[in-house]
């Protein structure tokens, strides 16, 4: 689903109903990337600080379009 990259390393997986979502490291940096299990497509989330740390919450709800995550800097 998610083809192998040398560069980043996925630290965490949350699936939902219509998507799944990835807690990566890049670079040193951590990246929410969420996928489209129906047609594929991904983007990540965006953090305007150049530096910042970033985890996922518990996600109690399977179908739902929203995700906990905490953000800090």
């Amino acid at each position: 689903m998610v083809p192998q990259r040398d560069d980043v390393s996925i630290d965490d997986l949350g699936v939902f109903t219509n998507h799944f979502v990835l807690a990566e490291r890049e670079n040193g940096l951590p990246q929410i990337s969420v996928h489209d299990i129906a047609t594929g497509a991904s983007h990540r989330i965006e953090f305007p600080e150049a530096s910042y740390n970033v985890t996922t919450d518990e996600n109690a709800e399977f179908n739902t379009t929203k995700l906990r995550f905490t953000t800090s800097h």
